[in-house]
């Protein structure tokens, strides 16, 4: 049976949240494509992911995608996540972090409430699949004026 992660991942290219009952909710927000002038490169447009402890309500997306993949009934499902969360908090209360592949990882902050760290490595956005971050380098006025052609007048003769 596939992890819980894995089915997060999938579902976060196809919707803007994705609540996982007990825990959360996911929630990926556009930014578009941008140019970073301390580095120089122009970055492609990108989903980043976000986190909200808050946002608890089952919206039934993550147990329904597991009854199509799995053999499992909805009740099944649920008990599947439920187990997911419960390993998630043993293992933040354990060893003070819980990395979920490709998306990020979950902590305790000062208050004790989870907190979670975005990878910022991975970009939900579909559309932009395969795009990577694109070098620019200034091109000087000089090189321009060097690269300048001089224009000949041409006279036509006549037929």
């Amino acid at each position: 049976m596939a992890s819980v992660n894995d089915y997060l991942k999938k579902l976060l290219y196809q919707y803007d949240c994705v609540v996982v009952s007990e825990l959360g909710a996911f929630l990926t927000h556009y930014q578009p494509a941008s140019f970073a002038e301390t580095s120089g490169l122009y970055l492609p447009p990108r989903k980043r992911v976000a986190f909200n402890e808050a946002l608890r309500l089952d919206d039934g997306i993550l147990a329904n995608y597991i009854m199509l993949h799995e053999p499992l009934t909805r009740e099944g499902a649920q008990r599947h996540i439920s187990q997911f969360v419960t390993l998630l908090r043993q293992q933040v209360d354990q060893t003070g972090r819980f990395e979920l592949d490709g998306i990020g990882t979950f902590t305790r902050n000062d208050e004790g409430r989870l907190q979670f760290d975005p990878s910022l490595r991975h970009n939900f956005f579909g559309e932009a699949y395969g795009m990577s971050a694109i070098s620019a380098q200034l091109v000087a006025k000089e090189a321009e004026q060097q690269l300048a052609i001089e224009a000949i007048p041409v006279t036509a003769v006549g037929p």
